[in-house]
C-alpha cells in the first residue's frame, strides 16, 4: 500500500503533535495525583512487589484522588496508540528517504519501523497487569 509523502507527513505531524498534547496533560495531572495521595502513576513504573501496588491503590481509594487516577489511566490508553502512530509514521518517513528502492535494508528498516507498534502492544499488556495487581 502506499501513501502520499504530504499525507504522511500530515499524520507524523498530528499524531506527534496529539501525543505531545495528552503527554503534557498526563505530567500535569499525575502530578496533581502525586500531590494529593504521595504516588504517581509514573511511580507504578518502579514498582517490583504487590505489596507496593496495594498500598498504592488504598492511598488512591479516596474519592478525588480515584478520579484523578482514573482520568489519567483513560489518558494513558490515549497516549499508547498516539506515540505508536507517530513513532510508527517516522519510521516510515525514514525508510522512504534511506531505502527508496526495495532491497535488504529497506526491509530491515520497514521492520524496525514496526517496533513501535510492537511496544505499544506490550505497554498495553503492562498496564493490564498492574491494574490486575491493584
Amino acid at each position: 500500500m502506499r501513501i502520499a509523502k504530504a499525507n504522511l507527513n500530515r499524520k507524523w505531524l498530528a499524531s506527534t503533535l496529539l501525543a505531545g498534547a495528552v503527554f503534557a496533560v498526563l505530567g500535569t495531572l499525575d502530578s496533581r495525583l502525586r500531590t494529593l495521595s504521595g504516588v504517581g502513576t509514573f511511580d507504578l513504573q518502579g514498582f517490583v512487589t504487590a505489596a507496593q501496588y496495594d498500598t498504592a491503590f488504598h492511598t488512591w481509594a479516596s474519592t478525588p484522588i480515584c478520579r484523578a487516577r482514573v482520568s489519567i489511566w483513560g489518558l494513558i490508553n490515549l497516549f499508547i496508540p498516539l506515540c505508536g502512530a507517530a513513532l510508527f509514521y517516522s519510521g516510515v518517513i525514514i525508510v522512504e528517504a534511506f531505502a527508496p528502492s526495495a532491497g535488504r535494508l529497506r526491509r530491515i528498516l520497514a521492520m524496525a519501523a514496526f517496533a513501535p507498534v510492537m511496544a505499544a502492544g506490550l505497554d498495553v499488556i503492562e498496564n493490564a497487569l498492574h491494574v490486575t495487581m491493584l
